[in-house]
Parts: C-alpha cells; structure tokens; sequence
C-alpha cells in the first residue's frame, strides 16, 4: 500500500491570523470538523470504506480504502486557493469536496458533492459549527472516530470505520424477500408494505436500509430496518444497530414510534435515545401472538365488518381506544382529519370490525398490517361498561375466523406484559407467544 500524500503548508506563527492556534490541539480539532464532514458523506454510498485523517503540527494526511480501491488525497490536484493545512475551520467545505471527489472517481465518475449529497451543505454547517466533543473530536454521531494518540511522533490519527446503512433497491428485492420470509409474523408489518410497493420509497412510504455494504449476495441480509411512520428494526447485531442509528440521526426524527423485535428495538433504543429522549413510554415487554387455525372458543356472531356509512358511528370507538393505547388523542393536530382517513380505509378495505348494540359499538378490533400469511390484529376494545362479560375474547375470536377461515392468513397480535387480563384471554382463544416485541413512543 502506497504511504499516504500530505496535504502541507508552513505553520503560521502564534496570533497570525489564520484561526489556529500555536499549539497541535489546534490541527487537531480542525482534523475533528474534517472528518465529520467527509465523514457523513460516505455512508450514504455502497461499499467498504474506511477514511484515515492523520493530523500533524503543520499538515494533515487522507488515506482511505473504497470498494477495494486504495486512495489517498493528492493534494497537487487541489484548488491552489486552499489552505491545505485546515488552516481556516471555513474552508473545509471545499477541502472536503475536494477529498470526497478525489476518493469516489474509480466510483462514480465526475459527479460533483452536491450532486451525491444534497444535503451536503446542511451537513457542513454542523460540523462547522457544532461545538466539538471532548475526546471525541467528531460533532456528527455519526462520523465514528476512534483516536490513537502517537506522542512520539507528535500526531493524532482519526480513523473513521464507516460501516452506514445502505438505502436498499431493486437489486435487493429477493434478499429482502427472503429476510422477511424468514420471520413472517415478526415482519409482517413491513412484508404487507413491501408486497403492495416494492422497495422504492415513494411508494413504500419509507425507507428499508441494510447493515450490508453492497447489495446482498446469496440472498442474505445481515441487517434490516424499515424507516417511515416508524422505526422498524427486523433484524441486526449491535453494529448493525449502530448504523441504523447514525442513518437515522443524519434527519430530523419523523417517525412516532420504534417498534418491532424487542432485542432490536431495545439496542437501536440504546444507540438514539442520548439524541432522541426521554421517550414518552417505554414498553419492553410486548409478547407477539400467533394463531393459525380456529379459534379455541366460540366467535360472536354478531361482530362483523363495519359498514362504510356506519364511520361516524365507529370513529368514537377507535378514539377511545387509541387514546386508552396510545396516551395520545389522535384528533390533536389537524383536528383527526388525518386519523379519520385512516379509519376509514381500513372500513373500506374490510378490515373493520365490530359489535353494535343500539347504535353504539360495545366492541371493535381491526386488521392492521396484512402480508400474504399474517393478518396483524390491532385496536381491540370493549366499550368500559361492557368489560369482564366475554365481549373481547368472543370478538377478537370472531377477527380470528375471519383472518384464519376467510383470508387464510395466520393471526397475529402483540400485546403490553403487564395486561394480564388480556394475555389470559388471547390465550383461551389459542393464542400462542412466537415472540418478543418492544416499543418506543414518542
């Protein structure tokens, strides 16, 4: 491996005017801000990568491996302009542009930072101007440094091991596919979005990421995480996690909840919560339930699939339990236009369901996410003067016909630890635990 090219000047004096100070602690914190820079640009890219930024008294040095190609920053192909020595925090943009294009032409071409990154500037204004981390040096989370200090030879070095998470595509369909069939009820969540929309975000209504650095081979995925309304973690070991979490905090949080596998939820919970906490509730123990064949009790005849003109009859219902459920009313916001659209796609898909007694809905359950095999039962409620009569084990039992006999999907639903009289009567109906889940509510 060729040694790596230095980017070099002569030192200013103390009080010189070019913003860094006499001592190395200088070179080193603008090392800090460059490699945060270039830092965030490369996860978002395919392939192994590893940047290393050393930093001396008087010069910086950028070495760096890319899809098996050896790189280091050529300074003689530089802007003459720069000062090649960090000198000014405030020319890092185009000390960074110039690296990242440097490193990324055996890849992509002639394509300019912005045209890769778009977000490029947002993210150079951060790492100009986020204070700097002590003994971390980096202000981005997600440009992981780990330091190795030479007193001998008076340098730093930065090495960025840049594992991020990489936005799945096409390419990635059968690996997807296979990851997900792997674990059907545990992802049907995201199976039944998948299914409907392929990969492509527009039509997904979010994002699957991989922990992989390219897409996959022999149909496996170490790694998967689906990004949208929530945050879903299928699978992944703790790096895997980890650059879940530096993908995530790249934005501004959107999703209203992390659920899914509890292990996961947990350790990507872990990962997000110094920048995203304190969560509104934590709900570590959530057994997921499955049941494919009839139920063990007898279903209530008399729940059904809500009609489309009975919505301003049931929407009250799906209210209340959503403000039970949640802690939240659904309404706030834009006056529960957008949760009474929901509603009423789900009483339009047919997948509403309820018993009216005078008018009045004295029990509701819903189908929520529906794959190919698992139906996903949510909402399931008892109006407060009906409770403890059998109304909610006799009606989910009814869902659960329906799912299992009428749609020939397996039966699923997780439910809270702590709601034993819920547990106790999903398994009378024949319930059985399949697997751990955890949420995160935001």
């Amino acid at each position: 491996m060729d040694k790596p090219a230095t980017m070099t000047g002569s030192r200013a004096p103390p009080g010189a005017g070019n913003g860094i100070p006499a001592a190395p602690e200088g070179f080193h914190r603008v090392a800090g801000r460059l490699s945060a820079v270039v830092g965030e640009m490369f996860p978002a890219l395919p392939g192994s990568r590893t940047v290393m930024v050393r930093v001396g008294e008087s010069e910086i040095s950028v070495h760096g491996s890319f899809e098996g190609h050896q790189k280091t920053f050529d300074p003689a192909r530089a802007d003459p302009a720069l000062d090649l020595r960090g000198g000014d925090r405030f020319q890092l943009p185009a000390l960074a542009r110039a690296i990242v294009q440097q490193f990324l032409e055996p890849i992509t071409g002639d394509f300019s930072a912005e045209h890769l990154f778009p977000d490029f500037h947002d993210l150079v204004h951060v790492a100009l101007h986020t204070p700097i981390v002590p003994k971390t040096g980096s202000p981005v989370r997600a440009a992981r440094c780990a330091f190795r200090s030479l007193p001998s030879s008076g340098t730093l070095d930065l090495v960025l091991r840049l594992a991020g998470a990489r936005l799945l595509d096409d390419r990635d369909y059968p690996a997807v596919r296979a990851a997900l069939a792997a674990d059907p009820v545990g992802s049907c969540m995201v199976s039944a979005r998948v299914e409907v929309a392929g990969l492509d975000p527009w039509r997904l209504g979010g994002e699957l990421w991989a922990a992989d650095s390219r897409p996959a081979r022999y149909g496996r995925l170490s790694g998967l995480c689906f990004a949208g309304p929530n945050l879903i973690p299928l699978r992944g070991n703790s790096s895997a996690l980890r650059s879940f979490a530096d993908r995530a905090l790249r934005r501004q949080r959107a999703c209203s909840s992390l659920v899914g596998p509890a292990e996961q939820v947990l350790g990507l919970w872990g990962e997000l919560e110094t920048e995203w906490g304190p969560a509104r509730e934590v709900r570590e123990d959530q057994p997921l339930l499955a049941l494919d064949r009839s139920p063990l009790v007898p279903a209530d005849p008399r729940v059904r699939a809500v009609r489309r003109d009975e919505l301003d009859r049931y929407l009250p219902a799906a209210v209340a339990m959503f403000i039970e459920e949640v802690g939240v009313d659904p309404r706030a916001g834009d006056g529960g236009a957008s949760y009474r659209a929901r509603v009423n796609e789900l009483i339009s898909g047919g997948r509403a369901f309820a018993r009216f007694e005078d008018g009045e809905v004295v029990f509701k359950a819903e189908i929520g996410a529906m794959s190919a095999d698992v139906g996903q039962i949510q909402g399931v409620w008892v109006h407060p003067d009906r409770r403890s009569a059998g109304l909610g084990t006799a009606g989910t039992a009814a869902v659960v016909s329906r799912l299992v006999h009428g749609l020939g999907r397996t039966a699923s639903l997780y439910v809270n630890g702590f709601n034993t009289p819920a547990l106790a009567a999903y398994r009378k109906i024949g319930f059985r635990q399949v697997g751990q889940y955890a949420t995160v509510l935001f």
